[in-house]
């Protein structure tokens, strides 16, 4: 896989600059949505125009990486399944990963743009942050390093789950070629008990992180109401906030379907003889 992407380097290139300035536009609006209001109250119309300019270079940046990488990550998966048939192994196992691989390139194609973005943004919303109240900055960096410990807290129990859901998933060409409905059964409950856990874990560490960033929204207007701030400001300090909590929400995710990733990739680099 990383071969792959290693001779297509500069369209990979170009699908993390469009990314990035994805990103940066991500992370400048609330500060232009602030300046818009404030210069629209002051009577000017500066700040709209540089607001609907903003939005006009992240729609465009959005609009041209979706026509790049349905193209590019189309022909990576194409190279990748065909490396994977040739492996020599079982064919339950050749289909399993097959499938498997599906998930490696949708993330490489939808969820890693997110992740990119989402860090570049995360980092720029506490720069904002930290321009706006320190405290507030203070605090967000508390609820990161919270969020964060709670889910390296359950790394390693969710990557024996994952282990144990692809180990499973491995044998169902086998499992269905036999037809026998006992072994059917038992083969997709222990699937569905695998995906149960996994997303019973996951709610877990959602449900934290929300009461974090639920808490640091409610921090972020309690101070915002006590400081001698303009509309603005005041405006665009609530709105980073908002962001950092979606964020907050995002990137844990991201870790999951990494940890879920580094099983599925340990396979395809070992192929089982068959």
């Amino acid at each position: 896989m990383l071969s792959m992407l290693r001779r297509r380097g500069w369209r990979v290139a170009i699908s993390l600059i469009l990314v990035a300035i994805e990103a940066a536009v991500g992370v400048v609006v609330p500060f232009a949505i602030g300046l818009a209001v404030q210069d629209w109250v002051e009577g000017s119309s500066r700040g709209v125009i540089f607001l609907a300019a903003t939005g006009a270079i992240g729609t465009a940046a959005a609009a041209i990486r979706r026509l790049h990488d349905v193209r590019f990550y189309g022909a990576v998966r194409l190279d990748a399944t065909l490396g994977v048939t040739e492996q020599h192994t079982a064919l339950s196992v050749k289909a399993a990963r097959v499938a498997m691989l599906g998930e490696v390139v949708d993330f490489l194609e939808y969820s890693l743009p997110d992740v990119v973005a989402s860090v570049l943004a995360f980092v720029g919303v506490l720069i904002f942050l930290a321009t706006l109240d320190v405290g507030v900055f203070i605090a967000a960096l508390m609820v990161a390093a919270a969020i964060a410990a709670a889910y390296a807290f359950t790394t390693s129990r969710t990557l024996r789950l994952n282990r144990a859901y692809n180990d499973e998933a491995e044998r169902q060409v086998d499992v269905l070629g036999r037809s026998e409905a006992p072994d059917v059964r038992r083969h997709i409950s222990l699937l569905n008990s695998w995906m149960v856990k996994m997303s019973d874990l996951d709610v877990v560490s959602f449900a934290i992180s929300g009461v974090l960033a639920t808490a640091l929204q409610v921090y972020a207007v309690i101070v915002a109401s006590g400081r001698e701030m303009e509309v603005g400001s005041v405006l665009s300090l609530v709105m980073y906030v908002v962001e950092f909590s979606m964020l907050a929400a995002i990137l844990p995710s991201a870790w999951q379907q990494y940890l879920r990733l580094r099983d599925i990739l340990a396979r395809l680099r070992a192929p089982v003889a068959g």
